[in-house]
């Protein structure tokens, strides 16, 4: 809960119509908070049903919250992950409109 509360206390329900396979989706603010309990295996994330924005994704965990890839196709946001998951039960990635 140290690491991920901001993505859990004071969040409403998910934008996205349905609960994505990989895991949860909560929201607060200009925040979408993507939490992956299934990481994926090629590196890439696509999450489909966001509103129409830029966003910045960085990962929860990350201190100097450093930049992932993120690019959008369509209704389409590809995000590029680390090989590894930070954390093996839920690694929560921020999205923040820009």
């Amino acid at each position: 809960m140290d690491k991920n509360g901001e993505s859990i206390y004071g969040t409403t329900a998910s934008p996205l119509d349905a609960a994505p396979k990989w895991g949860r989706v909560t929201q607060k603010d200009k925040k979408i908070y993507l939490h992956i309990f299934d990481w994926p295996s090629d590196g890439k994330l696509n999450i489909e049903g966001l509103p129409a924005a830029d966003y910045q994704a960085s990962l929860l965990a990350d201190a100097n919250h450093s930049a992932l890839k993120a690019e959008r196709d369509g209704k389409t946001l590809a995000i590029e992950l680390p090989s590894a998951a930070p954390d093996p039960i839920d690694s929560v990635i921020v999205l923040e409109s820009k």
